[in-house]
């Protein structure tokens, strides 16, 4: 069901101060500026990046670390997952997010980490 791990990902309110420190302190290069997502290049099929939050983040966007593991067909992750018990985080169309290039899907670990669900779009 999960492919690999898609990106891990901060969440920063100070993210543009935060892309500088990665820019200038590990030398990473900007592969992708869109607005709210600054991606880094890495070697590998794993992406990090900073995800930009407004002021008041949702439970979700509240932890500071995320890690996204890709899926080819999201709906029946989803599908599958609720059957096992798991409770995704929901908004007003839903468990499924369109983000730009990707859909996703959040829920909580038993500890309470935040994991999301990312399919890209074709």
């Amino acid at each position: 069901m999960l492919e690999n791990l898609s990106v891990a990902y901060i969440h920063s309110t100070n993210a543009t101060a935060l892309v500088e420190w990665y820019k200038e302190k590990l030398e990473l290069d900007i592969v992708l500026d869109v607005p709210g997502w600054t991606q880094f290049g890495v070697n590998g099929p794993t992406r990090f990046a900073i995800d930009h939050v407004e002021d008041n983040p949702s439970q979700v966007e509240a932890q500071k670390i995320m890690l996204s593991f890709e899926v080819k067909d999201l709906e029946a992750c989803v599908e599958t997952l609720r059957g096992r018990g798991v409770e995704f985080f929901e908004g007003d169309a839903g468990a499924i997010f369109d983000v730009g290039p990707s859909r996703v899907a959040s829920f909580e670990d038993p500890d309470g980490n935040w994991i999301q669900l990312n399919e890209f779009k074709k």
